[in-house]
């Protein structure tokens, strides 16, 4: 079989992409697979293969697992250009999230779009009976801390792999435009 090259999935941008609930981002964690879907409200751009992004309402769905992972909050960052999803374990799994500082925000045809995970780990190595398993490594009674593969850069870390963990988790969901 041959390799893939390009691992880039699509979303819609056109005329009623509101009517679409849009996959956007699916991983495990906590041994949970889960996927964040979207409706995302636009309007014409200054040209006619760009859209201006109105509106992005979320909503996670927790599909295997014991814990269920919650979408917390979901936030345009205008340094990177990505959507960050604020995911945390047995959190929010019920309320649709608003995207916050949504300004200007345009894309235009076979352009990009970046959802980018951000977890909030539990608080302690052990909370209430659950052990916090992305935060740290357990064997027997010894436990390490996990590199925060979320914080690394291919600047600051060590490590040639530094964008993507060990286990293949996913990180971000790297989507191209069609409108």
């Amino acid at each position: 079989m041959e390799k893939i090259k390009n691992n880039k999935s699509i979303v819609y941008l056109g005329d009623n992409s509101n009517t679409f609930n849009q996959l956007v981002y699916a991983s495990q964690l906590y041994g949970t697979f889960f996927a964040v879907y979207a409706v995302i409200e636009t309007e014409a751009g200054t040209h006619k293969e760009e859209r201006e992004i109105k509106d992005i309402t979320c909503h996670i769905i927790n599909y295997k697992g014991v814990l269920n992972i919650g979408l917390e909050d979901v936030i345009y960052n205008s340094v990177t250009g990505q959507i960050d999803l604020h995911l945390k374990a047995l959190g929010n799994i019920s309320k649709e999230i608003k995207c916050k500082k949504l300004t200007k925000f345009r894309k235009s045809k076979s352009d990009t779009l970046v959802f980018r995970r951000r977890l909030e780990k539990l608080p302690k190595g052990i909370n209430h009976g659950v052990f916090e398993i992305e935060g740290y490594y357990r064997d027997g009674h010894f436990t390490k801390p996990r590199p925060d593969y979320d914080d690394l850069t291919t600047k600051d870390s060590k490590t040639k792999t530094a964008l993507f963990a060990p286990g293949a988790r996913c990180m971000m969901s790297e989507l191209e435009v069609l409108i």
